[in-house]
């Protein structure tokens, strides 16, 4: 009995069919790359937030400062240090690394997570503006509505971005920020570079993925989020 041998042609139809077959998986792949991306950060993001939560119940409820103390230490350092998120045995300015969102390609160091401390919850701890007023944390019980308040806003260090060198997060972040303020030290909501969600911490402890749309209104309002009920 004879073997039937594959012609060219119908070797083409096979590898074409493969290839369209394949066009057809490869977005819908990538799409559940994305989603389990996405998810792994609200997870990260979660476990910061409930590390803060045990920290403000051994801190009079403060939140902590963003920076301060000599030596001078980050926020993330304070909660890392002290036991309250990741392997307090970390030396210098290394961060477990859920203190990134997977789609970053570069690993936090302290002063470069992928989420920013909402400035109006807490400022620098040893900073003063020159009256002999020194901005610190605030108490979770002023907030009048901490399910509406932000702590922790995904963000992007924008000169850093721009320049190439990579999409570090910033330890801070503000409402008014945005990529053409001056200075050296410029950072935005990484909301404004995403297609999808940006994650947010909110004080009461939950955790959302906030649309850019939602997020561009926020940016506009002087209130509500950044400074409910203070």
């Amino acid at each position: 009995m004879k073997t039937r041998k594959f012609t060219l042609i119908e070797l083409l139809v096979v590898i074409a069919i493969i290839a369209i077959l394949a066009s057809m998986l490869l977005p819908a792949l990538n799409q559940a790359r994305e989603k389990a991306k996405a998810i792994k950060c609200v997870s990260n993001l979660k476990q910061i937030s409930t590390g803060t939560a045990l920290y403000l119940d051994d801190n009079m409820e403060f939140f902590p400062q963003q920076n301060g103390g000599n030596p001078s230490c980050f926020w993330t350092q304070n909660i890392v240090r002290h036991g309250y998120v990741g392997n307090s045995n970390l030396d210098g300015n290394n961060l477990p690394q859920l203190f990134s969102c997977p789609s970053r390609t570069i690993a936090p160091v302290r002063d470069r997570p992928s989420w920013g401390l909402n400035t109006q919850i807490s400022e620098w701890g040893d900073y003063s503006n020159g009256n002999g007023i020194t901005y610190e944390s605030i108490k979770l019980s002023r907030l009048k509505q901490p399910s509406k308040t932000f702590v922790y806003v995904e963000t992007l260090k924008w000169n850093d971005y721009s320049s190439g060198a990579g999409n570090w997060g910033m330890f801070m972040i503000a409402r008014t920020q945005r990529p053409t303020s001056t200075g050296n030290e410029r950072w935005m909501p990484y909301h404004k570079l995403m297609t999808g969600k940006a994650t947010v911490g909110f004080a009461d402890g939950h955790v959302e993925g906030i649309s850019r749309t939602q997020m561009d209104i926020y940016a506009a309002t002087d209130d509500l989020p950044w400074t409910t009920g203070l």
